[in-house]
Protein backbone atom coordinates (compact mmCIF):
# COMPACT_ATOMS: atom_id res chain seq x y z
CA UNK A 1 0.00 0.00 0.00
CA UNK A 2 1.28 3.36 -1.00
CA UNK A 3 -0.65 5.80 1.19
CA UNK A 4 -2.10 3.78 4.08
CA UNK A 5 -0.24 3.47 7.37
CA UNK A 6 -0.78 1.16 10.35
CA UNK A 7 -3.32 3.54 11.91
CA UNK A 8 -5.39 3.57 8.70
CA UNK A 9 -5.39 -0.23 8.57
CA UNK A 10 -6.42 -0.50 12.22
CA UNK A 11 -9.28 1.95 11.69
CA UNK A 12 -10.42 0.04 8.60
CA UNK A 13 -10.42 -3.26 10.49
CA UNK A 14 -12.35 -1.76 13.41
CA UNK A 15 -14.94 -0.11 11.18
CA UNK A 16 -17.50 -2.88 11.73
CA UNK A 17 -16.94 -3.17 15.49
CA UNK A 18 -19.19 -1.52 18.05
CA UNK A 19 -19.24 -2.74 21.63
CA UNK A 20 -22.87 -1.83 22.33
CA UNK A 21 -24.38 -3.23 19.14
CA UNK A 22 -26.49 -6.32 19.68
CA UNK A 23 -28.76 -6.66 16.67
CA UNK A 24 -26.78 -4.87 13.97
CA UNK A 25 -24.58 -6.55 11.39
CA UNK A 26 -20.91 -5.64 10.97
CA UNK A 27 -21.77 -4.17 7.57
CA UNK A 28 -24.44 -1.79 8.87
CA UNK A 29 -22.14 -0.65 11.69
CA UNK A 30 -19.33 -0.09 9.19
CA UNK A 31 -21.60 1.91 6.86
CA UNK A 32 -22.51 4.34 9.65
CA UNK A 33 -18.98 4.69 10.95
CA UNK A 34 -17.55 5.09 7.43
CA UNK A 35 -19.77 8.06 6.76
CA UNK A 36 -18.73 9.80 9.99
CA UNK A 37 -15.06 8.95 9.55
CA UNK A 38 -14.91 10.22 5.97
CA UNK A 39 -16.62 13.50 6.89
CA UNK A 40 -14.03 14.13 9.60
CA UNK A 41 -11.03 13.84 7.25
CA UNK A 42 -9.84 17.15 5.82
CA UNK A 43 -6.28 16.25 4.81
CA UNK A 44 -5.80 15.41 1.13
CA UNK A 45 -3.17 12.76 1.73
CA UNK A 46 -4.99 11.20 4.70
CA UNK A 47 -8.12 10.48 2.64
CA UNK A 48 -6.00 8.55 0.15
CA UNK A 49 -4.53 6.38 2.90
CA UNK A 50 -7.87 5.78 4.58
CA UNK A 51 -9.59 4.88 1.29
CA UNK A 52 -6.77 2.50 0.41
CA UNK A 53 -6.96 0.83 3.84
CA UNK A 54 -10.75 0.56 3.87
CA UNK A 55 -10.75 -0.94 0.36
CA UNK A 56 -8.26 -3.59 1.50
CA UNK A 57 -10.68 -4.74 4.22
CA UNK A 58 -14.16 -3.96 2.82
CA UNK A 59 -15.45 -4.50 -0.71
CA UNK A 60 -19.00 -3.15 -0.26
CA UNK A 61 -19.60 0.04 -2.23
CA UNK A 62 -21.82 1.47 0.51
CA UNK A 63 -18.80 1.47 2.82
CA UNK A 64 -16.33 2.80 0.23
CA UNK A 65 -18.68 5.47 -1.12
CA UNK A 66 -18.22 8.10 1.65
CA UNK A 67 -14.43 7.89 1.26
CA UNK A 68 -14.67 8.09 -2.53
CA UNK A 69 -16.94 11.15 -2.28
CA UNK A 70 -14.58 12.88 0.14
CA UNK A 71 -11.60 12.06 -2.09
CA UNK A 72 -13.35 13.62 -5.07
CA UNK A 73 -14.10 16.76 -3.05
CA UNK A 74 -10.54 17.12 -1.80
CA UNK A 75 -8.97 16.27 -5.19
CA UNK A 76 -11.13 18.02 -7.85
CA UNK A 77 -10.01 17.72 -11.47
CA UNK A 78 -7.56 14.95 -10.64
CA UNK A 79 -6.90 11.39 -11.76
CA UNK A 80 -9.42 10.34 -9.07
CA UNK A 81 -12.18 12.40 -10.66
CA UNK A 82 -11.25 10.96 -14.06
CA UNK A 83 -11.27 7.42 -12.64
CA UNK A 84 -14.70 7.97 -11.06
CA UNK A 85 -16.23 9.53 -14.16
CA UNK A 86 -14.85 6.89 -16.54
CA UNK A 87 -15.80 4.05 -14.20
CA UNK A 88 -19.32 5.42 -13.95
CA UNK A 89 -19.66 5.88 -17.72
CA UNK A 90 -18.18 2.50 -18.65
CA UNK A 91 -20.14 0.73 -15.89
CA UNK A 92 -23.43 2.14 -17.16
CA UNK A 93 -22.54 1.23 -20.73
CA UNK A 94 -21.54 -2.32 -19.78
CA UNK A 95 -24.61 -2.82 -17.63
CA UNK A 96 -26.74 -2.02 -20.67
CA UNK A 97 -24.68 -4.44 -22.74
CA UNK A 98 -25.01 -7.15 -20.07
CA UNK A 99 -28.78 -6.75 -20.03
CA UNK A 100 -28.90 -6.67 -23.82
CA UNK A 101 -27.13 -10.00 -24.25
CA UNK A 102 -28.77 -11.60 -21.21
CA UNK A 103 -25.84 -12.18 -18.82
CA UNK A 104 -27.28 -12.44 -15.30
CA UNK A 105 -25.74 -10.11 -12.72
CA UNK A 106 -25.37 -13.00 -10.28
CA UNK A 107 -22.98 -14.89 -12.58
CA UNK A 108 -19.90 -15.85 -10.53
CA UNK A 109 -17.36 -14.75 -13.14
CA UNK A 110 -19.04 -12.07 -15.17
CA UNK A 111 -17.03 -11.89 -18.42
CA UNK A 112 -17.90 -8.22 -18.93
CA UNK A 113 -16.79 -7.25 -15.43
CA UNK A 114 -13.56 -9.21 -15.89
CA UNK A 115 -12.82 -7.21 -19.06
CA UNK A 116 -13.53 -3.83 -17.42
CA UNK A 117 -11.65 -4.05 -14.12
CA UNK A 118 -8.17 -2.54 -13.92
CA UNK A 119 -5.14 -4.23 -12.42
CA UNK A 120 -2.19 -2.19 -13.71
CA UNK A 121 -1.40 1.51 -13.10
CA UNK A 122 -1.43 2.40 -16.80
CA UNK A 123 -2.79 1.11 -20.07
CA UNK A 124 -6.00 1.44 -22.03
CA UNK A 125 -9.57 1.27 -20.80
CA UNK A 126 -12.02 -1.05 -22.54
CA UNK A 127 -13.12 2.01 -24.55
CA UNK A 128 -9.56 2.44 -25.89
CA UNK A 129 -8.82 5.57 -23.83
CA UNK A 130 -5.38 5.62 -22.23
CA UNK A 131 -5.24 5.94 -18.46
CA UNK A 132 -2.63 6.36 -15.75
CA UNK A 133 -3.85 5.83 -12.18
CA UNK A 134 -2.15 5.25 -8.86
CA UNK A 135 -3.47 2.60 -6.46
CA UNK A 136 -6.30 4.82 -5.20
CA UNK A 137 -7.39 5.67 -8.74
CA UNK A 138 -7.62 1.97 -9.54
CA UNK A 139 -9.62 1.36 -6.34
CA UNK A 140 -12.08 4.13 -7.27
CA UNK A 141 -12.45 2.97 -10.88
CA UNK A 142 -12.99 -0.69 -9.93
CA UNK A 143 -15.40 0.15 -7.09
CA UNK A 144 -17.57 2.26 -9.39
CA UNK A 145 -17.50 -0.41 -12.14
CA UNK A 146 -18.55 -3.09 -9.63
CA UNK A 147 -21.31 -0.84 -8.31
CA UNK A 148 -22.69 0.02 -11.75
CA UNK A 149 -22.60 -3.51 -13.15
Amino acid sequence: MRYADAKDLKRAQDLGVHSGAVHLSRKSIAEGKASSMALAITDKRKILGRLEAVASVWSEYTILDPFIDKCLKLWPNSQYTFAYNRGNKIGEMMRGLRWGIGIPGSLAVNPIKKKCLLTSPSGKLITGEPYEFDEVGIIIFNAVINHRL
